[in-house]
């Protein structure tokens, strides 16, 4: 028969340190992020991140966007400089950039990173925080997320 200690012992005995917390219930931990090589260059405040067409990936951080490439993602180039935060980024089938800038709305990149166009505005009200895109392949064009209508996204607390 066990005694209490027994029972008690595995609450007290060193843990394993994880990136991703511990969670209980259906939502068992996974432990094989902690697992996996870290690749790439030491990035300053990456934020997103999506598959180039070329199987490169683009990352934004701050105001650039990155190209990483070559072996374990080592090599990088900037892709495009832009005159505000980066808060969303998709890459579309034909090989442009959508990426939302922060209080500026959205901007649609050619593939060397140069600006075709820009939406600044719909219905009539400023796009403040695009947090997210996605290309919708079916029509043609993008979906996009706003987050708030009165507060551009660096207003929040994250």
């Amino acid at each position: 028969m066990a005694g209490a200690l027994d029972i008690l012992r595995p609450l007290f005995a060193p843990r394993p340190r994880r990136a991703i917390p511990t969670l209980d219930g259906a939502y068992l931990p996974d432990d094989r992020l902690d697992a996996l090589p870290v690749v790439g260059p030491d990035l300053v405040h990456p934020d997103d991140i999506t598959v180039g067409s070329d199987d490169t990936l683009l990352v934004s951080t701050e105001n650039r966007l990155l190209r990483l490439s070559g072996p374990e993602l080592k090599d990088q180039t900037v892709v495009a400089t832009v005159d505000a935060t980066i808060t969303a980024l998709a890459q579309l089938r034909d090989g442009r950039i959508v990426v939302g800038l922060n209080g500026r709305g959205l901007c649609l990149l050619r593939p060397d990173g140069t600006t075709e166009a820009t939406l600044t505005q719909l219905g009539g009200a400023p796009l403040r925080s695009v947090t997210a895109i996605a290309e919708d392949p079916a029509r043609g064009g993008v979906f996009f997320t706003v987050g708030s209508v009165r507060r551009d996204a660096e207003d929040w607390i994250w």
